[in-house]
């Protein structure tokens, strides 16, 4: 996409020109770098500009302390032990490696505790001791409607006297169930475990209480620019920053915006495994920092093992398998190849991750010796986060390849690509479109045919092309996401 295509985007839509030239700039130098980020069609470029904007669903919690440290105790008994910390915390480690747009926000704080989330699960930290209490699996519940602009389902937490509720709301209608959790009783209470339920009633009255909850957070960018400060006060080295800052009052009565940052390069891709918790004395105009260890919560026998040395050593993420056409279309499994080969060589896609095509096949069509297949061509790199693939890199190259058979004695029904046409941006798009669909009747047309239903043959091809890949590897894939959308179930 030109930068020009980028900068009307933003143009029309109502922020200050201050804001518009952050998001633009961002957005921009990520698309410019070859090998780190990819050109991006028009559906991808609006898809990131509704993220940007989207209204965090964990803009959330009280400023009430009065549990007397109870929290911190009773954190500890959640679930009883939970086995997933481990893998969640790698999550985690793994997800500040990617490219971000914001920081994840904080849940809550008081003197004593930081509660935040990565979408994956829900950190409870305890600031007095630098250590990791617990983790909340969100993927375990029905709340995973995190970080979504572009949708009608939201996930929200609430805290207030020691009690936690993860709901979701869906235009303001209870969706799913919700979860409760009494954090202010005595760890051997059996109020410690989990309670969940569908009482509409109980679900309006949480959503009435955070609704009003909500209303104590504010715009990080906004905010710290009316202060009159800078980026780089905000943060600094490049820094990675949440989107939205939460108000906090310590037990002195001093006021605060907290906020997390991330270290990054000048390009926005975060460079060390690290959360830093901000915070800004409305007072004193300064701003102290804290880092969270993370590493703290990795301490449990099933993430440690024996190096030999008498050591422990932590185990890394695992690679994912790269994924391989196993459909029946064997004209598909070159294409396949050579989508996958791209997205590999070409866009974002850090260790752990994998490229997994998606197509819209508009016409095959036999001539002279070889089989023309036309059609929008589409590169998704996802990282694993539990159960959903979400997508960190992508583009779509609408295109011709142009197949010749192999020998069938000798390969078998199999094909190599003779020649690939894609069509470019911009002007250039109709045109190079028109020129190589001429001569195949009515093909130009399908180009530009109804959209919602080349959307949905999209999704449904992208829903398959994951599930062959779940059904090959069994990774314990449910869903994928793109970046401000909602997650969509692969099995439905």
């Amino acid at each position: 996409m030109r930068r020009e295509d980028i900068q009307s985007t933003f143009d029309q839509i109502q922020l200050s020109d201050d804001r518009k030239k952050e998001i633009f700039h961002h957005i921009r130098d990520k698309s410019a770098e070859k090998n780190v980020r990819p050109k991006i069609g028009i559906w991808k470029a609006l898809a990131s500009a509704a993220a940007v904007f989207f209204v965090i669903g964990m803009s959330v919690m009280g400023v009430d302390a009065a549990t007397d440290g109870k929290i911190s105790n009773a954190i500890k008994g959640l679930f009883g032990l939970n086995t997933d910390t481990p893998e969640v915390v790698r999550q985690a480690e793994q997800y500040i490696f990617l490219d971000m747009i914001f920081a994840p926000d904080v849940v809550y704080l008081d003197d004593e505790t930081l509660v935040f989330s990565t979408g994956r699960a829900i950190f409870i930290y305890d600031r007095q001791d630098r250590s990791g209490l617990q983790t909340i699996d969100l993927q375990k519940t029905d709340c995973i409607y995190w970080n979504v602009a572009a949708g009608e389902i939201h996930t929200h937490a609430l805290y207030d006297g020691g009690e936690i509720w993860v709901f979701n709301d869906k235009n303001g209608q209870r969706y799913g169930k919700f979860y409760h959790y009494d954090l202010s009783a005595e760890p051997s209470s059996p109020g410690m475990s989990s309670e969940e339920s569908e009482d509409d009633n109980v679900w309006n009255e949480i959503y009435a209480r955070w609704k009003n909850e909500a209303e104590k957070y504010v715009d990080t960018f906004r905010t710290f620019e009316e202060i009159g400060l800078g980026e780089q006060q905000i943060h600094p080295n490049n820094s990675v920053y949440s989107e939205h800052s939460y108000s906090y009052r310590n037990a002195e009565g001093s006021d605060y915006l907290a906020y997390l940052t991330v270290p990054s390069d000048e390009k926005g891709i975060p460079t060390e495994k690290r959360f830093i918790l901000n915070l800004y004395d409305k007072e004193s105009g300064e701003t102290s920092t804290e880092e969270v260890q993370l590493e703290s919560y990795s301490v449990a026998e099933s993430d440690v093992k024996g190096n030999g040395t008498g050591e422990e050593t932590k185990q890394t993420a695992p690679k994912l398998p790269e994924f391989v056409y196993t459909g029946g279309d064997p004209a598909l499994k070159p294409i396949c190849d050579y989508m996958v080969q791209q997205g590999t060589e070409n866009y974002y896609l850090p260790d752990g991750s994998v490229c997994i095509p998606a197509f819209v096949i508009y016409d095959k069509i036999e001539r002279d010796g070889s089989l023309y297949v036309f059609g929008n061509f589409w590169i998704h790199n996802y990282y694993q986060n539990g159960n959903t693939l979400e997508e960190i890199s992508g583009g779509a190259y609408p295109a011709r390849f142009e197949l010749k058979q192999n020998n069938p004695e000798v390969h078998g029904r199999t094909y190599e690509i003779l020649e690939i046409t894609v069509a470019g941006d911009g002007p250039d798009y109709d045109r190079d479109i028109r020129k190589f669909t001429e001569g195949f009747d009515g093909v130009y047309q399908k180009y530009f045919g109804d959209w919602e239903k080349t959307q949905t043959a999209y999704q449904e091809t992208r829903k398959e092309y994951i599930r062959m890949y779940e059904e090959k590897n069994h990774l314990g894939i449910k869903y994928y996401k793109d970046y401000g959308w909602e997650p969509v179930a692969i099995n439905e």
